[in-house]
């Protein structure tokens, strides 16, 4: 059972993987949002709770991927 949580660990390390980079995307074009409503004199309110959302979401994702990564890597230790 051990081969099976290994390979599904490290399936959902890809999936983390792969949305970190879209996350960084979202926050770039999202502070690009910002800066343009603060140029326009907009209220910037619901932008920056928006971009704050999103700063979270990318520290989760990224604190995830390395609790999958500690935890691969003790089963990895363990098996061998």
């Amino acid at each position: 059972m051990q081969p099976l949580d290994i390979h599904a660990n490290s399936a959902l390390i890809g999936e983390t993987e792969r949305g970190i980079p879209e996350l960084h995307a979202r926050i770039d074009r999202q502070r690009q949002l910002v800066e343009a409503l603060a140029f326009e004199g907009k209220d910037l309110a619901s932008a920056t709770i928006i971009l704050d959302s999103l700063l979270t979401s990318l520290f989760l994702c990224v604190e995830d991927r390395q609790r999958l990564r500690t935890k691969r890597d003790v089963r990895e230790a363990h098996a061998a």
